[in-house]
């Protein structure tokens, strides 16, 4: 992401380096110690830029999808999973309801826990 004012920033630092080589040895090492500390901080903001991106959710799926696993193949297998529970809890619901409405209809409250109703006729 360079920009104009980046780059003629970076043109006279080359043009200073140029110009070094023909300096004293104790300002060329100055310098070197400047150049090795800003490049210094630039590594540590890249490391702290990656550290940042790989714990993110998107990153764990791209290194899922670089490892030959299909991030979406994962997705759907849970989904299906899922989906198959569901089933089986609604068919054992559906069977619940489906009793409970034969117990209630044949008047058979035995094991309901409760008291068969009187009926004044």
């Amino acid at each position: 992401d360079l920009d104009l004012p980046a780059l003629r920033a970076l043109a006279r630092r080359a043009d200073a380096t140029v110009v070094a080589v023909t300096r004293p040895i104790a300002d060329r090492l100055a310098w070197a110690r400047r150049e090795v500390g800003t490049l210094d901080a630039l590594i540590a903001g890249q490391l702290a830029e990656l550290a940042s991106l790989r714990a993110t959710e998107t990153y764990g799926l791209w290194e899922r999808a670089r490892g030959g696993q299909a991030p979406v193949a994962g997705l759907q297998a849970e989904l299906a999973r899922a989906r198959q529970r569901q089933a089986r809890l609604e068919r054992s619901l559906r069977r619940l309801v489906d009793r409970r409405r034969a117990r209630d209809a044949d008047g058979d409250l035995v094991g309901s826990g409760r008291a068969p109703r009187r009926r004044d006729g």
